[in-house]
């Protein structure tokens, strides 16, 4: 569906409920959708960069300074996690687009996967001050800008859209 200003100018639906049976889709038809937050979380901080609140590249350490001085998994030694230091900050950007270097804890063998899950991380029952805080005792799973990871970074989105926005 398309609407402008309470107006539906399109409707239609597309492809076949079930191929087998060559079964049309429905323009009725309900799906479970999954990630939606992420849409609109997006949407919601470039809102606020309409507003000219933050750049792109604009270091996100710079809104939540707690996200300064992260460390990165650079290997291991024996059963040790190998850390450096982050060759420059995680922008704004690399959030939008998963080259934060966060992780999700979603990959079983990954060495920083692993603390993700341990940590509890996505424990529903918390608020993204206290993601930030575990944020900052975990490593990142790659240098910031360096490859695209699918991660927690929409949900540091959502920490800086509530300090943007106050």
């Amino acid at each position: 569906i398309v609407a402008r200003e309470g107006r539906v100018a399109h409707v239609g639906a597309q492809g076949m409920m079930d191929i087998e049976a060559s079964k049309p889709m429905r323009r009725d038809a309900i799906f479970r959708i999954y990630s939606m937050t992420k849409p609109i979380t997006t949407a919601a901080l470039m809102t606020l960069y309409d507003e000219g609140k933050f750049d792109l590249d604009d270091p996100v350490e710079k809104y939540i300074p707690k996200l300064t001085g992260m460390k990165v998994f650079a290997g291991k030694e024996g059963n040790e996690l190998r850390l450096v230091d982050m060759k420059r900050a995680i922008t704004v950007r690399d959030l939008m687009r998963h080259t934060a270097g966060f992780a999700y804890g979603l990959q079983p063998i990954h060495p920083v996967e692993v603390l993700y899950r341990e940590s509890n991380l996505l424990n529903r029952a918390s608020n993204l001050d206290r993601l930030v805080e575990q944020l900052t005792e975990l490593p990142l799973i790659n240098q910031p800008g360096e490859r695209w990871v699918y991660s927690v970074a929409v949900d540091v989105q959502g920490k800086l859209i509530e300090v943007l926005s106050g």
